[in-house]
């Protein structure tokens, strides 16, 4: 890192030269250095025998929180499994810098960051023991194939299908259209509702590059994808496990083994206090102990100013979330940090990736 009062650099190298140093992902708990580390192309779904799995296709949207992943991960694979941690995360904010040479990471891919959500998008035509949803041809133009919808007596509400997948938006007659949906057939009145939800893990797979996104990159209803990860912003929050907040003051446990619903003595404070107010980012801390852990401690930016990306914070014990969700607009992006929440929050927003450290 090369910092001035005019410039900010990142500089990468494939080689250990001097003054290059190896990003503490790559460093074992005894020291040693690992020749390769995986990071998981998808968030965390659940196989049929309840595991925590990185796979293409799955519900991702498992309402756990902090906790809730820390004991599965624990229960399920073993004291070293974890969800991803600052220092994983530091890895594509430090390769996606470099290769675009932006701040503005939603000018690259917008990410799934403007799904249709909390509004009033309501049947137009009833139908019995079917899978469709006919609405006016407007309503209909919000959603895509492919993406996850709820159908509800109430606004955003999931009473009457849940979590179902689109498979086709067809012509009804004029004024209407069809939104055809998997799953079992339903009733829908005139007046229910239809509201987003998080696409499954996998929507950027028909993506040829390692980057990129299907059908749109400007949109912000297609799921993004960075080097085959996907949603590294958007869709859906992903919580930090190593980190934990008290009124501001970050602290970093570096053993997963350790990792707690409160700061014990295993965790170390870092070097600079969190910006007391909420806005857009324009400076995150650097504490050259833990450069991994960077987080916001100046606001006043813009969504296309210093990082474009959007703060929020609040006092008492917080955990970490990065990189927005499907309805975050311009706030959203690769360095999108919510420090608001409790050690036991869970909603189906937020999301979690799998971890290994040995």
């Amino acid at each position: 890192y090369v910092f001035t009062d005019t410039y900010y650099e990142i500089w990468i190298s494939d080689q250990h030269l001097d003054g290059y140093e190896i990003p503490e992902r790559f460093v074992n708990l005894d020291g040693s250095v690992m020749d390769t580390y995986y990071y998981p192309c998808y968030k965390i779904g659940l196989d049929a025998s309840g595991n925590p799995v990185s796979y293409s296709g799955m519900n991702t949207m498992l309402s756990r929180s902090y906790d809730g992943y820390k004991s599965l991960l624990r229960s399920k694979l073993g004291t070293n499994y974890h969800i991803e941690t600052t220092k994983d995360r530091q890895i594509n904010e430090l390769l996606f810098y470099v290769e675009f040479a932006t701040r503005n990471s939603q000018d690259v891919m917008y990410g799934a960051a403007s799904m249709r959500y909390n509004a009033d998008d309501l049947a137009t035509v009833a139908t019995t023991n079917g899978n469709k949803f006919i609405c006016s041809n407007a309503v209909a133009g919000n959603y895509v194939v492919g993406q996850t919808i709820v159908i509800g007596s109430t606004k955003n509400g999931s009473e009457i299908a849940n979590n179902r997948r689109i498979t086709s938006i067809e012509t009804y007659d004029a004024s209407n259209k069809a939104i055809v949906f998997d799953g079992a057939a339903v009733n829908v009145a005139v007046g229910n509702y239809i509201s987003s939800r998080c696409w499954f893990s996998g929507g950027s797979d028909s993506v040829i590059t390692p980057s990129g996104s299907a059908v749109s990159n400007t949109s912000g209803r297609y799921q993004m994808r960075y080097r085959y990860i996907e949603d590294l912003w958007g869709n859906q929050w992903s919580i930090m496990a190593d980190v934990l907040i008290q009124d501001y003051q970050t602290y970093v446990c570096k053993d997963p083994t350790k990792f707690a619903n409160s700061i014990t003595s295993d965790y170390e404070q870092i070097g600079y206090v969190n910006c007391s107010s909420e806005g857009w980012t324009k400076e995150l801390g650097w504490d050259a102990e833990h450069p991994y852990v960077r987080l916001p401690i100046v606001v006043g930016g813009a969504s296309n100013q210093y990082f474009c990306d959007y703060y929020w914070k609040n006092t008492g014990l917080r955990v970490v979330y990065v990189g927005g969700y499907l309805n975050g607009g311009a706030y959203v992006g690769l360095v999108c940090w919510y420090c608001g929440n409790a050690v036991g929050v869970a909603y189906w927003d937020i999301a979690a990736r799998l971890s290994y450290t040995a």
